[in-house]
């Protein structure tokens, strides 16, 4: 099912993500700036994505059924992490960028087991584990995400490294309310009046401390810090966010609502 709506500012779109939670939608979420995917228990996919145009559109899937006949992939990617047969499964993104494989009926010891062979494969750098939730990187930098739903299904998805290279910091919109960094490897991902968001290398967790530090020496007033992430706004209208993503990489969004 496929729904466009006119009009709604990036406000708006916030405020309707915040809908979707309520009502379940909060399996394997990822948020992006302008863009929101995530499934309900009963395996409905949801996806959202908002245009600078002021348009929204909503895309709501059927929960996907496992290929009885299902092979794995012959995706170059596959090759990173230990093959599992015997499964019910599916691709469900197969690009150059990412390789997202779904199993079904896997039990949470047969995940935890499956985490550990990841881990006895090389993704072992910022690796972050729970239970039956797994996050890391391997020595060339390819991340990959495990995780494990109600439906009984494993998430298997592994992302290609972030191609960065010298950037030049822009003079103008919400990139000129903060600092900017000594560091000039990365990716600008968006770069817009209302909106900024980039990913740097090279920056370690001291170096993520540190240029929070200089948010907040510039005005920004903690809203959230932890270990990785930091969140903060200036005044009503402007929302900060810097988060180590793992592999020395950092990325830094920040919105000017004023701009709407």
């Amino acid at each position: 099912m496929d729904i466009y709506i006119e009009g709604i500012s990036y406000s708006q779109f916030d405020a309707y993500i915040f809908l979707c939670k309520q009502k379940g939608f909060t399996v394997d979420a990822v948020k992006d700036t302008d863009k929101y995917t995530a499934y309900n228990s009963s395996g409905y996919k949801l996806e959202l994505q908002h245009w600078s145009s002021e348009r929204l559109d909503i895309n709501l899937k059927a929960p996907l059924v496992g290929d009885e006949n299902f092979e794995w992939p012959s995706h170059a990617f596959a090759d990173l992490v230990p093959q599992q047969d015997g499964k019910t499964g599916t691709v469900e993104t197969a690009n150059e960028d990412t390789l997202k494989i779904i199993l079904y009926d896997v039990s949470s010891s047969e995940v935890k087991s499956y985490i550990s062979e990841c881990e006895s494969a090389g993704f072992t750098i910022d690796a972050e584990k729970k239970d039956t939730s797994f996050n890391g990187f391997n020595e060339d930098g390819y991340e990959l995400s495990i995780s494990y739903n109600e439906m009984k299904a494993m998430s298997i998805t592994i992302n290609a490294p972030i191609q960065m290279t010298e950037i030049s910091w822009p003079s103008s919109g919400p990139a000129k309310l903060i600092p900017k960094p000594s560091f000039s490897v990365g990716k600008i991902t968006s770069d817009y009046d209302w909106a900024f968001s980039v990913y740097l290398g090279d920056m370690t967790i001291d170096d993520f401390n540190a240029y929070v530090d200089r948010c907040i020496d510039k005005g920004f007033e903690k809203d959230y810090r932890s270990e990785h992430y930091f969140s903060a706004d200036k005044g009503d209208d402007i929302s900060l966010t810097v988060e180590y993503v793992g592999f020395n990489t950092i990325v830094i969004r920040i919105y000017d609502y004023n701009q709407f």
